[in-house]
């Protein structure tokens, strides 16, 4: 008995996530949500929070290099970038 049951659980589960994968969930979406609103550099690319934490936590990068690699990723405001880099 106890092990129809699980089954019926296990059963419920597999197809909500069949459901939330085919009505597009973001949850289960692998690729980056884009927003109308989202910060975009000069050339029209978006700026993405994982990229910048990925420079400001690389231990191996010196806070001038941190901020060279903050300015290719398109942030040009010397105030945001030492906000950033504080």
């Amino acid at each position: 008995m106890e092990r129809k049951h699980t089954r019926s659980l296990l059963h419920l589960a597999l197809v909500g996530i069949v459901v939330l994968a085919t009505a597009g969930c973001s949850i289960l979406s692998l690729t980056r949500t884009t927003f109308p609103a989202s910060a975009i550099t000069d050339d029209g690319r978006g700026l993405y929070l994982d990229e910048i934490d990925a420079i400001l936590n690389n231990s191996a990068l010196s806070k001038d290099q941190k901020r060279q690699a903050l300015e290719e990723l398109g942030i040009e405001d010397d105030a945001l970038i030492d906000a950033l880099l504080s």
